[in-house]
């Protein structure tokens, strides 16, 4: 474990497939918090150029010692466009943040998913 909350967007371990994806693909992101942290709730939240702002539910929770795995399945979507994206993590002190700023906006926004249409071969 690295810290008490953590995701490596160039990891394939927590984001997979790695780099832009197709439209219409899915995105498997998963952040790792540790036991001691004592999250009661941790979410994905995406904003994308062409959806707006969502919030994702994990699709599961894995038990892994020390930590808990929280993994997320992200539906791209139909037209290209850039989708950032964060977590948001609570406990008992309250709400964390972990990723890209929580405006999506700033130029260091990372980490970013860019969605693009696939070439068709001529027949």
């Amino acid at each position: 474990m690295h810290s008490v909350i953590w995701h490596d967007s160039r990891d394939l371990e927590y984001r997979r497939p790695f780099g832009a994806v197709p439209c219409d693909a899915s995105v498997f992101l998963a952040l790792d918090v540790e036991e001691a942290f004592a999250a009661a709730k941790v979410e994905l939240r995406i904003w994308a150029t062409t959806g707006g702002e969502k919030i994702y539910d994990p699709v599961c929770i894995n038990d892994e010692g020390a930590y808990r795995r929280y993994v997320f399945e992200l539906l791209v979507g139909k037209q290209p466009g850039l989708i950032w994206y964060h977590f948001n993590v609570w406990n008992s002190q309250g709400l964390s943040f972990f990723g890209a700023p929580p405006d999506g906006l700033e130029e260091l926004a990372f980490p970013m998913i860019k969605c693009q249409q696939t070439g068709r071969s001529q027949l």
